[in-house]
């Protein structure tokens, strides 16, 4: 700890290379961030922009604060979204992998589709985030023959 709860948000803010979430600083400090978080950013201590539906959390500094903007962003379009805003329950993950067993070679829709009616429900966005975190869509493509 840096002596506040305050100062350490702020720390933490200001060392990630990509800024953070308030979901990434409340599961790292398992407390809750978000008056403390409003606080730094209306005294100017913090800066928070929106990004691909998530607001981020960023230094102050204008040149620091736009490298962590690039950082966050190349992430984000590495298809990392899933990893850094929000982790997906391990029951969807067993669910969407066990589909998978059933049906190799099957595509990110596809998954989607079988899995229609499960409860929770199952979206493209969390089906897309375990094929990029698995590396699922290469297996498909390079695995040779499928029996369907």
């Amino acid at each position: 700890m840096d002596g506040s709860l305050g100062q350490t948000v702020r720390r933490l803010v200001y060392e990630m290379e990509a800024g953070a979430t308030h979901r990434e600083l409340q599961e790292r400090l398992r407390v809750r961030v978000h008056n403390t978080l409003l606080t730094l950013l209306r005294r100017g201590e913090i800066e928070r922009e929106r990004l691909a539906q998530l607001y981020v959390y960023l230094h102050r500094d204008a040149a620091i604060c736009e490298a962590q903007i690039q950082r966050r962003g190349a992430l984000l379009n590495a298809g990392q979204t899933a990893r850094l805003a929000t982790e997906i329950p391990d029951e969807i993950v067993i669910q969407i992998l066990l589909t998978l067993l059933h049906r190799p070679g099957a595509k990110a829709a596809e998954v989607v589709r079988y899995l229609r009616g499960h409860s929770p429900p199952i979206s493209f966005e969390q089906v897309d985030a375990i094929f990029a975190r698995y590396d699922l869509e290469c297996i498909g493509k390079k695995g040779g023959s499928s029996k369907s």
